[in-house]
């Protein structure tokens, strides 16, 4: 995940963002992104790093409708 990370945001020189990636199962995304908003996020950005499409089907099917 890290070097996916830094492909994407590595121009910025921001170090290791993993740790406050959210990332993994879908059980796993559904906590971090309501962690996420429970810190005060009003506007949560959501990039699929690998296998765009197949992963924005998962989000669209297992994680988003659990966050309402």
């Amino acid at each position: 995940m890290a070097a996916a990370l830094d492909r994407l945001y590595g121009f910025f020189g921001l170090p290791d963002l993993t740790p406050v990636s959210v990332f993994g199962p879908p059980d796993g995304c559904v906590r971090g992104l309501r962690d996420v908003a429970a810190a005060g996020a009003e506007l949560i950005l959501v990039n699929p790093l690998f296998d765009d499409e197949e992963q924005m089907e998962r989000l669209a099917g297992e994680v988003i409708p659990r966050l309402s």
